[in-house]
């Protein structure tokens, strides 16, 4: 496992602290010990951009469990060999279909693109929730929403090794896809004042409070399981695109050329 630089010392640190720890024979480290170095050895080593933050602590665990077992020789190259056979294996799993279900502040018009192919996704829009999916209602925002402003239903589908890459695949395009459609609406303006002479928000076209991620059947991965977008305050009034939907494709063409040039890709831990 390739070492971040000026990071060695930092793991030689932690090595020798296990091995100070191993003298005393405990079963275990401690909660806040684990978490600790947990956290360290995460900044010290060059994972894969595939391999998802969750994996990664995964992997650091059970490497700071096999150094605490006395039979295993407490080294930096045990470790690294360790993080190295974890990534690996998380590396050949096979990829699966995933659908990440959120709401887009749009009004739907036939003019407007049903299924838009962008990145390594396929996003979709719908004025109902699609057949076989299940959608839970956390708040009293999501009821006023849905009563008085309800928004489109977008499905972003996107390949990856679990569900969490998935999320954090089909987050970053949607967040795009979002991006380019407020661009066409806002050009050329680029800011607007509110009556108090304040900034107010430019982008007219927001996300829903929450996403859920599913199996390509509609069937939720874990159920009741669900991202919170902490920047959802309150439903915004769903604005009518399909005027702009022909500057829309245009500018889709001119971003995917951009993009395919700068070999611009999203990674499973959405960096």
């Amino acid at each position: 496992m390739k070492i971040k630089n000026n990071k060695e010392a930092v793991i030689q640190y932690v090595v020798h602290k296990l091995s100070e720890l191993r003298k005393e024979r405990p079963k275990n480290l401690s909660v806040e010990t684990h978490n600790e170095f947990k956290v360290v050895l995460g900044e010290c080593f060059d994972f894969n951009d595939e391999m998802p933050l969750d994996r990664r602590a995964q992997a650091i665990a059970k490497a700071l469990d096999q150094l605490m077992d006395p039979s295993v020789v407490c080294s930096q190259q045990t470790l690294s060999s360790t993080l190295d056979s974890e990534q690996t294996r998380y590396l050949r799993q096979p990829k699966s279909n995933f659908v990440l279900l959120s709401r887009l502040s749009v009004i739907l018009d036939a003019r407007i693109p049903a299924v838009t192919t962008f990145g390594g996704a396929k996003i979709r829009l719908t004025k109902s929730i699609p057949r076989g999916f299940q959608w839970f209602q956390t708040n009293t925002s999501e009821h006023q929403m849905e009563k008085d402003h309800p928004y489109a239903w977008v499905r972003v589908e996107v390949e990856a090794r679990c569900g969490l890459a998935a999320v954090a695949i089909a987050s970053a395009e949607l967040q795009i896809y979002r991006a380019l459609w407020n661009l066409v609406i806002n050009y050329p303006k680029v800011s607007r004042l509110s009556l108090q002479g304040l900034p107010s928000q430019v982008n007219q076209i927001t996300l829903g409070p929450k996403d859920t991620i599913h199996a390509a059947d509609g069937t939720q991965v874990q159920r009741g399981l669900y991202w919170y977008r902490q920047t959802y305050r309150k439903p915004a009034m769903p604005i009518k695109i399909a005027a702009t939907a022909d500057e829309f494709v245009k500018l889709l063409k001119v971003a995917k050329k951009a993009m395919a040039k700068m070999d611009v890709s999203v990674s499973e831990d959405g960096c």
